[in-house]
């Protein structure tokens, strides 16, 4: 992986501290190395926002997942998140979105 100069900074400073996952020998994202890379970042996270998930959609398997994990995912409020929100990802508005992102 290539990293900026202000990236090494950072890291050398104990500011940032970058996380994978994935092994050397992967050179390309996959659909696979991407679902594992979202699980990653999903599990430590403290929340989750998704907009949307069609049924039966990878996004939504990680959503089921990430509330097993006892994660909690927001959503909108919409007819169409009904499947997310009844596998128990919490419905906003967006003006609470905007509450949440300022906590």
């Amino acid at each position: 992986m290539r990293t900026s100069n202000a990236w090494k900074e950072a890291i050398d400073n104990g500011r940032l501290l970058v996380l994978s996952s994935f092994k050397k020998k992967h050179k390309r994202i996959t659909t696979p190395l991407s679902e594992q890379r979202n699980r990653l970042v999903a599990i430590l996270a403290r929340d989750a926002f998704l907009p949307y998930a069609a049924p039966g959609s990878r996004s939504e398997n990680l959503c089921k997942d990430i509330i097993r994990a006892g994660k909690q995912i927001l959503t909108f409020g919409d007819a169409a998140n009904q499947s997310l929100i009844a596998m128990g990802a919490k419905p906003i508005k967006v003006e609470d979105l905007k509450k949440q992102k300022e906590s």
